[in-house]
């Protein structure tokens, strides 16, 4: 569960950075 919370935030991260 929490690698699952983790990860939905990294990938948030990752299309508002749009590296």
């Amino acid at each position: 569960m929490l690698f699952e919370r983790i990860g939905g935030l990294e990938r948030r991260f990752l299309k508002i950075l749009n590296f």
